[in-house]
């Protein structure tokens, strides 16, 4: 199993001297050495002293929380599943060797640190909720291949020209990801913010301000199957118009007052009892149903009406909102405005193994909180499959 990171000596403890010795060798050029039947607890106190005094300590501590960042039984699956895309050759005997998930882990960072990086780069672009999408007119479409052939380095020179006034972005780096199973590309702008002051030691003497310039990001989420365009960035709607303005010239060849904003239309759900919230087998959706909603009264009252199921028995479809909504007399939503839905997935388990994936996708007239994920994408396709996303 893969252990919560508290400390460099904690983590140090699940991990064999064969190879904290090869990390530290390859590594830092530092001899360990292995006792034979050392304990854990001795091996990381042995550890911890043949660190203290070398140069790159801190990044011995920095590398080990990285690594334990990546052991957890999830990420070692999709490891071996990226290696196994990329044809890489795996020495199965010796990792064998490892006895737990964070051996595993430390494993792949010393024999295939290029797979860790990009998994490590890629894993926390799952979360691109709150993304601003926009829909791409079919004659302007290219595929991902056509936009990754022409290079990013204008790319590059144009995002750090949004944030050049505010002082931001004097340095852009891009990398992209392509999605293979639906040939989705993520894009992804790293740009160095403003400095910033912390508190540090310098030497022996504490210095209060001591600047430290963080990177931030900007993500372009480009589908060409669904003809959409995303942009997640910090600097509000102008900052992110002109973003998606930059991405539609430089690769789509149109503008963006071409383009039409991705929106949900809600108005269906207040005819709850004709609405059908109904999946596929091949969805792999064991059951879905409207998990709650919220209303505002056509007359301008200052107050939301939230509706919400909660722990009420689970019902398919909209059966408990409905019934709900009866208990308290509103049975006709005519004189409503639905400002808000939440539905409620829960996949099947076609592994056999752990528990079922439960997605509650949050929707709004302009937006939903849906993610990256195999899943959030057999979600999206429902949504246009039941009129909600257009």
């Amino acid at each position: 199993m893969s252990t919560q990171y508290t400390d460099p000596k904690d983590f140090a403890m699940h991990i064999s001297g064969d190879f904290l010795s090869e990390f530290l060798k390859r590594q830092f050029s530092i001899d360990f050495g292995v006792i034979k039947d050392e304990k854990g607890e001795q091996t990381s106190e042995r550890f911890i002293e043949a660190t203290k005094d070398h140069a790159d300590r801190d990044k011995i501590f920095v590398d080990l929380e990285y690594i334990n960042e990546v052991s957890a039984p999830r990420h070692i699956d999709a490891l071996l599943t990226r290696a196994t895309v990329a044809h890489k050759m795996i020495d199965q005997k010796d990792y064998e060797r490892c006895k737990n998930y964070d051996e595993r882990a430390l494993w792949w960072f010393l024999n295939h640190r290029d797979i860790f990086d990009q998994y490590t780069e890629f894993n926390d672009l799952e979360d691109l909720s709150g993304a601003k999408e926009i829909i791409i007119p079919t004659k302007y479409a290219k595929t991902s291949d056509e936009i990754i052939s022409g290079g990013f380095s204008e790319l590059e020179k144009q995002v750090a020209g949004i944030y050049s006034p505010t002082l931001r972005g004097e340095k852009c780096k891009v990398k992209y990801w392509k999605l293979e199973d639906d040939e989705a590309l993520i894009v992804r702008a790293y740009l160095e913010d403003l400095p910033t002051g912390e508190l540090a030691f310098e030497g022996n003497e504490i210095t209060p301000n001591k600047p430290h310039r963080p990177v931030f990001s900007v993500i372009f989420i480009y589908n060409p199957s669904q003809k959409m365009l995303g942009v997640k960035a910090i600097g509000g709607a102008n900052s992110v118009e002109g973003l998606q303005n930059i991405f539609c010239q430089l690769f789509l060849g149109c503008r963006l007052d071409e383009t039409e904003k991705r929106a949900f239309d809600l108005t269906n759900i207040a005819d709850i009892a004709n609405v059908e919230l109904v999946a596929e087998p091949t969805d792999n959706v064991e059951q879905v149903y409207l998990k709650a909603v919220e209303l505002k009264h056509k007359s301008g009252a200052p107050h939301n009406l939230r509706v919400d199921v909660g722990g009420k028995e689970r019902k398919n479809g909209t059966e408990a909102v409905k019934e709900l909504l009866d208990e308290i007399g509103l049975k006709n939503l005519s004189q409503w405005e639905i400002k808000k839905i939440e539905i409620k997935f829960i996949f099947k388990n076609t592994l056999g193994k752990g528990r079922k994936r439960q997605i509650t996708a949050r929707i709004t007239p302009d937006g939903c909180s849906l993610k990256q994920r195999k899943e959030d994408k057999v979600i999206r396709n429902l949504l246009h499959k039941w009129g909600i996303a257009k």
